[in-house]
């Protein structure tokens, strides 16, 4: 119970740790261009945009949608906020961390699996396709199924704790 008074500053904590990584990527990667955090490159020779990295954009949509809904959270993580909202609008606006779970559940899962694999157009223009393999991917795969085993858990208690009082 003592790690309960924390949920609230973990939360805000992962919504700042969140907008420094998506800064991070806006300005390294993406360099300010949102065609690029989409997916997109351009092809001088072409002089147009070419969809290179169709999952890359697709994963950096969910990190951004889960990034808005961890800053509203964040910003509703306060004792006036809850007063302002009403206890049950409150709980039921973060409810919305599961969705956060699984979305960056998949964000991550993405880049961990699939977008450091060599694909077609790397090597049709020679750019490199040999990447370090992510040392961590698999605690990430360990990490999602052991949350994902303690709700199915908990959903079965709890299913079986109001069949047994209602008889």
């Amino acid at each position: 119970m003592r790690i309960i008074s924390w949920r609230r500053e973990a939360g805000i904590w992962f919504a700042v740790v969140t907008l420094v990584h998506f800064y991070l990527v806006w300005d390294g990667w993406a360099r300010w261009d949102v065609r690029e955090l989409l997916g997109y490159q351009y092809v001088a020779e072409l002089d147009a945009y070419l969809r290179f990295e169709p999952g890359f954009g697709l994963a950096n949509l969910m990190g951004l949608m889960a990034l808005l809904f961890a800053l509203i959270l964040a910003a509703t993580s306060f004792d006036r906020a809850v007063s302002f909202l009403g206890p049950s609008s409150w709980k039921w606006l973060h409810s919305f961390t599961y969705v956060i779970f699984y979305v960056v559940a998949l964000h991550s899962l993405y880049f961990a699996f699939m977008h450091y694999t060599p694909a077609p157009h790397r090597v049709l223009m020679g750019l490199p396709t040999e990447y370090p393999e992510n040392i961590l991917r698999f605690v990430y795969l360990g990490m999602l199924l052991s949350v994902f085993m303690a709700q199915v858990a908990a959903f079965v208690k709890t299913v079986h704790q109001r069949r047994s009082t209602v008889r």
